[in-house]
């Protein structure tokens, strides 16, 4: 898996970048080197410095992705270890919160068992007068 990883890497983000780059730098010289200075060539110019300028600026956008994929086998290798913590967790979580459900339902319900009690009591009472 590592080695088809790093094949990936290679000819889905490095290539394609250094290739760009090679072509905005060849591009740039082709413009430099022409025999007359224009308008034309001054524009060139002017959009070839905005692409060097954008290019450097994502350098670091590229160095964060490409550090990211390198470092996902190693996260990925790390789920099932907190997977088993978060697992523990959540469970001890359930109990607390089946614990706290329970006395307020204790809380709520006992009220209700004695009134239902006391009208029941009340109720052979009158039954046993009358």
């Amino acid at each position: 898996m590592p080695d088809e990883h790093r094949r990936q890497r290679l000819w889905h983000i490095l290539v394609p970048v250094a290739g760009g780059t090679g072509v905005a730098v060849a591009l740039a010289v082709v413009v430099a080197r022409a025999p007359t200075p224009t308008v034309a060539q001054a524009s060139a110019m002017l959009i070839a410095c905005l692409a060097g300028f954008l290019l450097v600026l994502g350098l670091p956008v590229l160095a964060g992705l490409v550090w990211a994929i390198s470092a996902w086998p190693r996260a990925y290798r790390a789920i099932p270890r907190h997977a088993a913590r978060v697992r523990a967790k959540q469970a001890a979580l359930h109990r607390a919160v089946q614990t706290l459900s329970d006395r307020v339902a204790q809380v709520v319900i006992a009220p209700r068992v004695r009134w239902a009690q006391v009208r029941a009591v009340l109720t052979r009472w009158r039954l046993g007068r009358g």
